[in-house]
């Protein structure tokens, strides 16, 4: 049986081939398209999957997508803002697969966070596990914790958007005057050039609880899509103004940097502690952008519960379409898929 799994139309843009559950090729569609963070529809990695596989489109027994388009839409719909119509319709995925790459079969869609799950737990080499999925958003989850066996994957708890330790990070990102969605690393590479001296602002910026539940207090933040993802508040708290990106980096952007990283790894390990304490099993599985996070991930296993830690190498959402051809494989031989909650 042969199985494609594709993410696209936000960034990171992949393709995955599966034959009879193994992975034959995974490829981003950056590789070769030389654009870095390619979002488009990943054409050539899908010929190359085919090309290294020795088959055709006619082939493939099921086309798997990383996310429900559906749920997606409804998430943004219910925060428009002018430029909704610059994202995706959620018609996209399935006109792209059958008219560019000319396939008439089966295609299932998984949801973002699934799909995430999926990634990490059936490339672990866990029976059991405990999973956590961390990233800016899927279709409405932005945290999600729960268990794998090969009965199938089930999320226990989740958090919602817009209340996202992803989107936290990325909203720093930007107010330090890098990228979104691609400067996440610098931040983290900062940090220990500075000193947590704006901890405690950032821990009013995001109110953790013992449970899995988080809030971002939102009145220093704007996630409509539409301009500065901090409002004018989030710069008052720090009283810094938002670092150009030519500026030169002072120290106090270190300490802020240095103060963000503090406290999500605080926030990992507690989430950690409780899903141990839910789960009883000695391995975890990782997986989301935030999952990215080498430095928050070296602590949860010094620090944390768990004697074992996954974390999927391509944790983004270019290993959602990894994700997505697992959970086909799953679904359409064993059964061991579930779509809880």
């Amino acid at each position: 049986m042969n199985i494609l799994g594709l993410s696209a139309f936000y960034h990171e843009a992949s393709a995955c081939l599966l034959r009879d559950g193994g992975i034959v090729a995974a490829l981003s569609e950056e590789r070769l398209s030389r654009e870095k963070h390619d979002p488009g529809f990943p054409l050539k990695s899908i010929r190359e999957c085919l090309r290294i596989a020795g088959i055709g489109v006619h082939d493939i027994d099921h086309v798997a997508w990383y996310e429900n388009p559906q749920m997606k839409r409804e998430r943004q719909l219910s925060h428009a803002s002018e430029d909704l119509w610059l994202s995706s319709p959620p018609e996209l995925p399935e006109h792209s697969i059958r008219y560019a790459l000319g396939y008439d079969g089966e295609i299932d869609f998984f949801p973002h966070h699934l799909s995430h799950a999926a990634s990490a737990y059936y490339c672990s080499g866990y029976r059991d596990a405990a999973v956590m999925v961390v990233d800016g958003v899927g279709e409405w989850a932005t945290t999600s914790l729960g268990t794998a066996s090969p009965e199938g994957i089930e999320f226990l708890d989740e958090v919602l958007f817009p209340h996202s330790i992803g989107l936290l990070y990325s909203t720093v990102t930007s107010f330090l005057g890098f990228k979104v969605n691609n400067g996440e690393y610098k931040v983290m590479g900062l940090a220990p050039y500075g000193q947590p001296r704006f901890a405690e602002q950032f821990r009013t910026l995001l109110k953790n609880s013992e449970s899995a539940d988080f809030t971002l207090d939102l009145k220093y933040f704007n996630f409509s899509g539409k301009g500065k993802m901090f409002t004018k508040e989030f710069s008052e708290l720090f009283s810094l103004p938002p670092r150009q990106a030519n500026d030169t980096l002072e120290q106090m952007h270190k300490d802020i940097a240095r103060s963000l990283q503090l406290v999500l790894e605080e926030t990992l390990l507690q989430k950690t502690n409780y899903l141990y304490a839910k789960t009883n099993t000695k391995n975890l599985c990782f997986a989301g952008g935030v999952a990215l996070n080498c430095v928050a991930n070296g602590r949860i296993l010094r620090e944390g519960p768990f004697e074992s830690l996954f974390v999927q190498p391509a944790a983004g959402d270019a290993g959602g379409a990894l994700g997505a051809a697992l959970l086909a494989a799953a679904k359409h031989t064993s059964g061991a898929y579930t779509a809880n909650p």
